[in-house]
């Protein structure tokens, strides 16, 4: 979804400001980054919620998006895609066994 500039920079600002605020106030490193990211992504929230362009929740679309988009090793589980994963790497098998041992070895250097 592409924004208007306007509450674009609404955006920017409020996480920024709120980042900031978070951060300062605590010492160790991970609990500044933690603490600083946590706000900025409320202020977003509240932002967006303020625009009433925030989707109820539980609305969200019921079917699983299947395909290789991040990987046959992640992503959905159900019978289709995992035949598609063993079907994948049943062929790589092949193509590996196919192609042989293609590794370039380097004889050790011989001292005379």
């Amino acid at each position: 979804m592409i924004l208007p500039p306007d509450l674009q920079e609404r955006i920017d600002r409020a996480a920024f400001s709120a980042y900031l605020d978070s951060a300062q106030g605590t010492a160790h490193i991970h609990d500044r980054l933690s603490n600083g990211a946590e706000a900025a992504a409320r202020a977003v929230v509240s932002v967006l919620d303020s625009e009433d362009l925030l989707r109820p929740y539980g609305s969200a679309p019921a079917a699983a998006v299947h395909g290789s988009i991040s990987g046959y090793s992640t992503g959905c589980r159900c019978g289709f895609c995992q035949e598609a994963r063993q079907l994948r790497e049943r062929a790589q098998d092949h193509w590996e066994r196919i192609q042989g041992d293609n590794k370039v070895r380097i004889p050790e250097a011989r001292t005379g």
